[in-house]
């Protein structure tokens, strides 16, 4: 039986506001999400980044993507999610 650090992946997602020159305008926010790498599981088998900056929910969502398809979860399950 796998054990739990086997089976599981750690995300950190950090967003801000980024501050604004011209009072009243659009906001603009940006983030950078990082995969947790746990020392007791060695490095990553594949060559995937281990950190993105992103400043749409898309970009974030290629990255996660990306990493869920190459732990093991089917694309059908990712898609079949939205």
């Amino acid at each position: 039986m796998n054990s739990f650090r086997e089976t599981t992946r750690a995300f950190l997602i950090r967003v801000w506001i980024e501050p604004r020159e011209i009072e009243d305008g659009p906001t603009i926010w940006r983030g950078v999400v990082r995969i947790i790498i746990d020392p007791r599981q060695g490095e990553p088998t594949v060559a995937l980044p281990v950190q993105a900056y992103f400043a749409t929910l898309e970009e974030l969502q290629h990255f996660m993507v990306d990493h869920l398809l190459e732990f093991g979860i089917p694309e059908e399950e990712l898609r079949s999610r939205r």
